[in-house]
């Protein structure tokens, strides 16, 4: 899965290269993948009450220490969403556990 960084100012992963080891990008793809899988549906609506269906291709992270432990060499992150409407659906809405 792509995601883009608020720590690094909402650039893409493939910006946001020399931040991260080309293995740390990979493996934390890897587990927003595997987290997002059992949830992902194709008409999973925004938490935000727009009634938009939210796309769920590119995850927003940030480092934030009540986050999800994507891997272990890297702070844990924040994960959401963002809709059209600009709201952010975060896992914890969605239903996922740390």
């Amino acid at each position: 899965m792509d995601f883009e960084s608020d720590n690094y100012d909402m650039r893409t992963l493939e910006d946001i290269k020399d931040e991260y080891t080309d293995d740390q990008r990979r493996r934390m793809g890897e587990c927003l993948d595997q987290l997002v899988a059992p949830i992902a549906l194709p008409d999973r609506k925004c938490a935000g009450g727009c009634g938009r269906i939210l796309e769920m291709d590119v995850a927003q992270v940030y480092d934030h220490s009540g986050g999800w432990g994507l891997i272990g060499d890297v702070l844990k992150q924040w994960v959401s969403f963002r809709c059209e409407c600009g709201y952010e659906t975060s896992l914890d809405k969605l239903g996922v556990s740390r």
